[in-house]
């Protein structure tokens, strides 16, 4: 399986909304995501292009540095790197 797909609930602890605010972004067509067995993936790139702004209320995250992701009896430590926009 290609590393740079993501579930939902690690997709929303990387850029800071509810799992269900995923799954409605998903589910509207908004987010696209692919369905394997019970589960959705999202592709990391996809994701970080639809990241939308928060507004002032929303809360800030800080990011974690690595993201451990676990697929079936495989886990691995994925770097989390800034985007090349935010590198500059």
């Amino acid at each position: 399986m290609n590393k740079n797909f993501i579930s939902v609930t690690e997709a929303a602890h990387i850029i800071g909304y509810q799992r269900q605010t995923i799954m409605n972004w998903i589910r509207s067509g908004k987010l696209h995501a692919e369905r394997v067995g019970r589960s959705w993936l999202i592709d990391r790139t996809v994701l970080m292009a639809y990241r939308p702004e928060r507004t002032a209320r929303g809360r800030a995250q800080v990011m974690p540095q690595y993201l451990r992701v676990k697929y079936g009896n495989n886990t691995q430590a994925i770097e989390l790197r800034p985007t090349t926009e935010d590198s500059k």
